[in-house]
């Protein structure tokens, strides 16, 4: 297989990872109170705690996040939560804020509270690795005494949903032309979602849940309704108060017009690792084995990881920044492949509530055969995308939150099938009962 340019990528990646760093030096006095907290000088980050709340011109909003974790620490966990609550109506931005309230209401056996701040916390957080670890804590907290439903609505408009070349002829000059079904197209993507989940058994620490899942998708370009079926059995330990790790094993099937296309049965494996009061490590790691009758030529198996990290530069700032890796192996030696890419993301609060993502991907796809009508090296796909998500802490339709995205995609190929461009527009809602 054609590895070539791979380390053009990771390199990328390292870089972004690295800025990280760097825009943390630049807020050198939350740092400090990290890091006397981390060390159990209380007095001094309170000081310094202290100090920054009278420079931002505020009431002692750091300082009373510097006492919650003193007092979650010293096990006093109804002031802990308080002041916890108190930081975040005041700074709806600042997850280590909710993961106390979550943490303590959990301890005092208040699950119900402790739901609806990981449900908050779930809005705050960029989707990716370390959501997906929130999603679960949640969704063990709102199933432990009775079986809770969640769902999603997306609607996509785009300018190619089919994700094809604009071009027409396969080989400029040449009289083969490229037929209109394989050329982009613009289009809608109606997507949609529930989910059933019940907590089986547990204890604090430890818990066992059954997901049943539905998941739905329609083209108006390709005019096929998708339904996919999925089952698993998620367990979940917690460590301590900063480690979390999970565990899935599920089954999933996949349909296209009433006609069996897929059948998954895998293992899902995710922990989140608190480095710091600032910082968050998010790992993600799928095995599958696929089997696809419409193609057995594409049965076989995936292995899919990511790796997350999550940094709190200012108490309304956050900073991702991600590798992802996906690699299928197919009983065709000839359709293997394998895709990396970097992602970097810059999550902030403005206006009271409104929250505003940017986000940016390049990545590298590569192919085990050349482009075709050639016999050259083979085929390798580059790709970038930037994003802009928008939404509002406080603005909800019932049970239902609502948010908006603009994304643009640019691949290029040495396959004109895979050289394309698109913008879409999203409109996503997510609610739970």
């Amino acid at each position: 297989m054609a590895f070539k340019g791979i380390f053009a990528v990771l390199a990328t990646a390292i870089a972004l990872v690295a800025a990280t760093g760097s825009v943390r030096a630049q807020t050198p006095a939350l740092a400090d109170v990290v890091a006397a907290m981390a060390t159990d000088d209380w007095t001094r980050a309170d000081a310094m705690a202290r100090q920054i709340d009278a420079e931002a011109g505020r009431g002692d909003i750091l300082a009373a996040y510097v006492a919650a974790a003193r007092y979650e620490e010293a096990g006093r966990c109804v002031e802990a939560a308080t002041l916890a609550d108190a930081v975040i109506a005041a700074i709806p931005f600042f997850a280590p804020a909710y993961m106390i309230a979550y943490r303590c209401y959990s301890q005092l056996g208040r699950s119900d509270v402790a739901a609806d701040r990981l449900r908050a916390l779930s809005g705050v957080i960029p989707p990716g690795p370390e959501r997906d670890v929130v999603d679960q804590l949640l969704q063990n907290e709102e199933a432990r005494f009775q079986p809770t439903v969640s769902g999603y609505f997306n609607v996509v408009p785009s300018s190619n949903a089919n994700r094809q070349t604009s071009q027409n002829e396969l080989i400029p000059g040449l009289p083969w032309i490229i037929p209109e079904e394989a050329r982009g197209q613009a289009g809608v993507i109606f997507q949609a979602g529930a989910a059933v989940a019940q907590r089986l058994w547990g204890t604090d620490d430890l818990y066992l849940s059954g997901v049943l899942r539905t998941d739905v998708r329609y083209s108006t370009v390709d005019k096929e309704f998708d339904p996919y079926f999925t089952a698993e059995l998620p367990l979940t330990f917690r460590r301590d108060a900063g480690t979390t790790y999970a565990t899935s094993p599920y089954v999933r099937f996949g349909l296209s017009d009433n006609v069996h296309t897929l059948t998954e049965i895998g293992l899902r494996n995710r922990a989140s690792l608190s480095l710091s009061e600032q910082q968050r490590l998010a790992l993600e790691l799928t095995f599958a084995a696929l089997e696809r009758p419409e193609d057995p030529r594409r049965n076989g198996y995936s292995i899919d990881g990511s790796v997350a990290l999550t940094t709190v530069l200012t108490e309304t700032v956050m900073l991702t920044t991600a590798l992802d890796a996906e690699f299928d192996h197919t009983d065709d030696a000839t359709l293997h492949t394998l895709e990396v890419s970097a992602r970097g993301r810059l999550d902030t609060l403005l206006w009271d509530g409104l929250l505003v993502g940017l986000e940016g991907t390049i990545g590298r796809r590569f192919h085990n055969r050349p482009p075709p009508l050639s016999q050259g090296a083979d085929q390798t796909d580059t790709f970038l995308t930037g994003r802009i998500d928008l939404s509002h802490r406080e603005f909800a339709i019932g049970p239902v939150m609502p948010s908006v995205y603009y994304q643009y995609t640019r691949s290029w190929s040495d396959n004109i099938y895979y050289d394309y461009n698109s913008h879409d527009i999203g409109l996503t809602f997510r609610t739970r009962f």
